[in-house]
């Protein structure tokens, strides 16, 4: 009986809904296991299961996870850069990307419109009149109808460059306003780096501002789209790259300075008061290994009064990424977070994002399964910062590298992009949607039974990230007793 189990449960593991065809397991490396394996691998369960039922009611990793499934490829969708940028309205998704056309030449980028249930492609938006390499869509955010796109390399008054950012109306496609330097614009400026809206202010990062190149960041009123004020970094520090990443809300004006790990410049994140402008806050990083480093400020949150500030080193071999939480009344910290795999520099906190009651991070550089710089992206609850889950792409090898080097989580809906190739010198990626599924249900069937033992028994014996419930890389006891433990609780 167990081997016709185990044979059956073998026809059915590979069938999930991946764009709505049966596919291999998202998270498989392959599907091609014999039925012997399962076979084995039920005797293995009847070993362990006596050695983990003392265990089943211990505490496990949360009863959700999250798959990604990869926005779908389109003929009117360029792939180059795909997923530099994001945004959420409830059922519709935004996806910028920026790079040149798939045959090298130069082209504006756009912000592609796609249905946040199905993944179908609905528009696309670039309303720059000279489409040469204008790099529209490096930079999106969406608030309350309208949608901000930065555009760093945009030729406003043919200062090729300079940069700009534009104001869209997503629903008609129409462009509401166009917004650039006013004083002292310059090659190279890069005015649109990020960007960031609410109903007071609009503000706008630009790293290369001249003079002196340290950074500037510009505030407009978001009634009139008037200049308001320019702000800089603290000329008697070394900071550079100033507005590499800008965020407010009706209390604070937060940017960052990460500075280049090129030039040992460890990097700062400046807190303003928003109303007064006043200079609260000149925040640096608390780790000493991580001081000189260059990175502090690569990814920032703002979240009420607290503020995530990550520092991502990538070089193999050097410290992990982390992530600091800061209380802007006091100044003080309130916690640090890292990721899980173990000492090797995964980029931790190159990019941040929260909303209601969820924090993402990325770690691009994870190095988790086979030494490649895959990716994760880890998902925390914003309130506890316990780690929900670790999510891999959908076939950790070096095909799918730097995944989570983006990421955007927004009215419910998690977004992240990988890199996958180069094409005439340019990066083809791939951007994800992070969907919930109940944790020990892995064969998406919507009941919780001896099938999906099988497929985690499967996944345990060939390594498979599906299995590794304890999210740190390894495949042991403590994954088997997590998994017991889902298994006993079953799903919602």
């Amino acid at each position: 009986m167990r081997g016709d189990l185990a044979r059956n449960a073998g026809s059915r593991m590979c069938l999930v809904l991946h764009r709505g065809q049966p596919a291999v397991h998202p998270w498989s490396q392959t599907c091609s296991i014999a039925y012997g394996a399962f076979i084995m691998a039920a005797g293995v369960f009847t070993r362990i299961a006596f050695v983990s039922i003392a265990v089943v009611a211990a505490s496990s990793e949360a009863q959700v996870y999250y798959l990604p499934v990869e926005i779908p490829e389109h003929p009117d969708v360029n792939p180059v850069f795909f997923g530099e940028s994001f945004g959420v309205d409830g059922n519709r998704i935004y996806v910028g990307g920026y790079g040149s056309d798939v045959q090298g030449e130069e082209s504006p980028g756009g912000v592609y419109q796609f249905d946040a249930d199905t993944l179908e492609y609905i528009q696309r938006y670039d309303p720059i009149v000279d489409p040469t390499g204008d790099t529209f869509g490096y930079s999106m955010e969406y608030y309350d109808g309208v949608l901000l796109v930065g555009a760093i390399n945009a030729e406003m008054d043919s200062s090729f460059g300079r940069g700009a950012a534009y104001l869209i109306n997503p629903f008609s496609g129409a462009l509401l306003h166009t917004f650039d330097e006013s004083v002292d614009a310059a090659f190279g400026s890069q005015f649109g780096v990020d960007v960031s809206i609410n109903d007071v202010a609009i503000a706008i990062g630009a790293i290369g501002y001249n003079p002196g190149g340290a950074g500037r960041v510009f505030v407009y009123n978001a009634a009139t789209n008037a200049f308001v004020i320019a702000l800089g970094p603290d000329p008697t520090t070394p900071d550079t790259l100033y507005g590499f990443a800008v965020d407010h809300n009706d209390e604070y004006l937060v940017v960052s300075a990460p500075g280049s790990r090129n030039t040992n410049v460890q990097g700062a994140v400046y807190v303003y008061d928003f109303v007064t402008g006043v200079r609260l806050h000149r925040f640096t990083s608390p780790i000493p290994d991580l001081a000189g480093t260059g990175e502090f400020g690569t990814g920032m949150e703002l979240v009420g009064d607290r503020l995530f500030v990550g520092a991502g080193p990538q070089a193999p071999g050097g410290v992990r990424g982390t992530v600091t939480v800061y209380d802007l009344p006091t100044g003080n910290i309130i916690t640090t977070l890292s990721g899980s795999a173990g000492d090797d520099a995964d980029a931790f906190g190159e990019a941040i994002s929260a909303d209601g009651s969820t924090l993402v991070v990325g770690a691009p550089q994870d190095r988790s399964f086979d030494g490649d710089p895959t990716g994760a992206v880890y998902i925390f609850d914003l309130d506890t910062y316990e780690m929900i889950d670790k999510v891999y792409p959908p076939a950790p090898t070096s095909d799918h590298v730097l995944f989570g080097r983006k990421v955007k989580v927004q009215d419910g809906r998690i977004l992240t992009s990988s890199f996958d190739e180069i094409l005439f010198d340019d990066r083809i990626q791939s951007a994800y949607v992070l969907r919930e599924f109940c944790r020990p249900d892995l064969n998406f069937d919507g009941s919780v039974d001896f099938f999906d033992v099988s497929v985690f028994l499967s996944a345990f014996a060939s390594g498979d990230p599906v299995a590794d419930f304890t999210s740190d890389g390894e495949f042991d006891f403590f994954d088997v007793s997590a998994f017991l433990s889902a298994f006993g609780e079953g799903c919602p």
